[in-house]
């Protein structure tokens, strides 16, 4: 594996390297990049858009023209919402795989205790975890504390709000344009605010 490179427009040039070694290398070929994890705010809000108003603005072939060709998938018979390729459909099922994937921590909708180490990674499969024989590592309990935050973690009140450069660009995201791509989607009502969001 090589080394990758990261130009940075105001900084330095930085180089980075994986800091774990595996038992099954990657392939001297292989480019690691950096990656920022998706924001956690406003996750409950996304959940709270009903599976019909995701279905019925779903155009896979671009029939209305507007150079936007939306899709959804399928996670089971839901509609997948979280992760990079909206692959879990609640933020119950993001936060158990963000355990499993992200830390190796085994939980009951995930309850391999190596994460997702391949077959090939005999190293980490084997290695010494938390599941006892009744328990996965992050107990319901816990999986609830953090679905629960996940799904009410407030979106930050809007800043500078009566600032003239913040304001010029508001008609961008309100009124539709000669540009095809809009931000407004005027069949789906405003969503009412969270009164517990969590700030």
């Amino acid at each position: 594996m090589r080394p990758n490179d990261l130009s940075i427009r105001t900084g330095p040039r930085l180089t980075y390297r994986p800091v774990c070694t595996t038992d099954a290398p990657l392939a001297s070929d292989i480019t690691l990049n950096p990656r920022i994890a998706p924001p956690m705010i406003g996750l409950g809000l996304v959940e709270a858009i009903a599976a019909e108003d995701l279905a019925a603005n779903a155009d896979p072939e671009d029939r209305d023209g507007d150079g936007i060709s939306g899709r959804f998938g399928r996670v089971g018979a839901a509609i997948g919402r979280f992760g990079w390729k909206a692959t879990t459909a609640t933020t119950r099922d993001q936060a158990a795989v963000a355990f499993s994937n992200d830390m190796g921590l085994s939980a009951r909708l995930h309850p391999e205790a190596w994460g997702d180490c391949t077959d090939a990674q005999t190293i980490c499969r084997t290695a010494i975890h938390g599941d006892t024989s009744t328990d996965p590592e992050v107990v319901d309990e816990l999986l609830d504390l953090v679905s629960f935050y996940s799904a009410n973690h407030a979106v930050p009140a809007r800043r500078d709000i009566d600032d003239a450069e913040v304001l010029a660009d508001k008609p961008s995201f309100t009124k539709p344009t000669a540009s095809p791509v809009t931000c407004q989607n005027s069949p789906l009502e405003p969503m009412p605010i969270r009164r517990n969001a969590i700030s």
